[in-house]
């Protein structure tokens, strides 16, 4: 339910359907079949193997995606120490994303991307808290919205027993912890609030706290008032976090430009296939909107195989397609998406519960003393003082 009202709001879809940001739901798909693969299945078994295979598939959607092994590999070693060694594997695999994305960056000509890495420790911190603290947008989010997982992942050190579910819910967490920090190396200069197209990332740190709250809450011996109060505000800082952002903010200033932007840039490619006219393709304001170096899109307009893609209210010359029909008429008629989406939602509820009678029982979360948690607790909640 967390994952649907999520991605149905405006800060999310409206930026990934944007040319090359349309990767990033495959990126999820990528992590969420490595995870779940990864600690549902038996080592070495062919669907452990299949899950790594989707971790690798990864590394060729975004630059972090070598993060997910990562992730999968230190909760391995975090709940089960002296684990079978072929537990290790993810990560070898993360170690050799990391360095196919080292690679990759080297070659990268210096002037051929802006440089928006932060300039100062303090741009690099102000990025990072914030990220961390998503939907929320203000200070101290951080501390509230991922105590749960914090508290989570103390409970599951050294549990062999720990089910699948409780590993998993902890390595999305640490892996969207991980593009936090990532986002924020890369763009701490540019940072000017939340970008649309990262809730696709940081909602996964919010699914992994909303995963320890269900677990942790019913699992308090004697204090599941104080635990139902903290996930009741718990989730109104999400929503409300969810709603400034979806009526505000980037979201906002993209619907109020994303007409006009669309005209620009089919003015500028149509004027260029017309008459081979490239100054609207040349002006920094279509580059700012489409593509900087303008060579790189003339060289594609250029080549019929890519012209015949074109749909036909791009280029005339192109008979409009029956998936472009079809997507208009989804457009013009979403009540026909509703209702495919709800009988789909109804037919997998259908077979999950007619298949209940068939799946153990998850075993119940048992609270145990934390010998960190003082230790831990104390010096994070000076330093959360110091930064609000």
């Amino acid at each position: 339910a967390l994952l649907a009202f999520n991605a149905s709001l405006a800060h999310d879809w409206e930026n990934i359907t944007w040319g090359f940001q349309s990767q990033f739901p495959l990126a999820l798909l990528c992590l969420f079949l490595h995870v779940t693969g990864s600690f549902e299945r038996a080592a070495g078994s062919r669907g452990w193997w299949a899950a790594q295979a989707a971790g690798l598939a990864g590394f060729f959607t975004l630059a972090g995606m070598w993060l997910a092994p990562l992730a999968v590999g230190l909760v391995a070693l975090w709940t089960e120490p002296r684990g079978p060694r072929r537990r290790l594997l993810p990560l070898i695999f993360a170690g050799a994303g990391l360095a196919l994305s080292l690679a990759l960056r080297a070659r990268v000509a210096p002037d051929a991307t802006p440089d928006l890495g932060p300039r100062t420790p303090w741009q690099f911190l102000f990025a990072l808290l914030d990220q961390l603290g998503w939907p929320a947008g203000w200070p101290g989010a951080l501390a509230l919205l991922n105590l749960p997982l914090l508290l989570f992942g103390l409970q599951l050190r050294g549990r062999r027993e720990a089910p699948a579910f409780d590993r998993t819910a902890l390595a999305l967490g640490l892996w969207a912890a991980g593009q936090a920090l990532g986002l924020a190396l890369a763009r701490g200069a540019d940072y000017y609030g939340y970008v649309s197209r990262y809730g696709e990332l940081l909602g996964v740190l919010v699914l992994a706290n909303s995963l320890a709250l269900a677990r942790l809450v019913p699992a308090l011996p004697r204090a599941r008032w104080a635990g139902g109060l903290f996930a009741a505000a718990w989730v109104a800082v999400v929503v409300t976090g969810a709603w400034a952002l979806s009526t505000g903010g980037h979201a906002r200033h993209f619907h109020e430009r994303s007409a006009n932007y669309a005209q620009l840039r089919r003015d500028a490619v149509q004027a260029y296939l017309a008459r081979g006219d490239r100054r609207l393709l040349d002006e920094p304001g279509t580059r700012a909107i489409l593509y900087q170096p303008v060579e790189h899109i003339t060289a594609l307009l250029d080549r019929p195989g890519f012209r015949a893609l074109l749909p036909s209210s791009v280029w005339p010359d192109n008979p409009p397609g029956r998936a472009g029909v079809l997507a208009r008429t989804l457009q013009a008629n979403t009540w026909l998406v509703t209702a495919s989406a709800g009988l789909l939602l109804l037919a997998g509820l259908g077979l999950r519960l007619n298949g209940a009678e068939h799946v153990p029982a998850m075993p119940a979360l048992t609270l145990q003393p934390e010998p960190l948690l003082p230790w831990l607790a104390a010096p994070v909640a000076v330093a959360a003082g110091i930064l609000v």
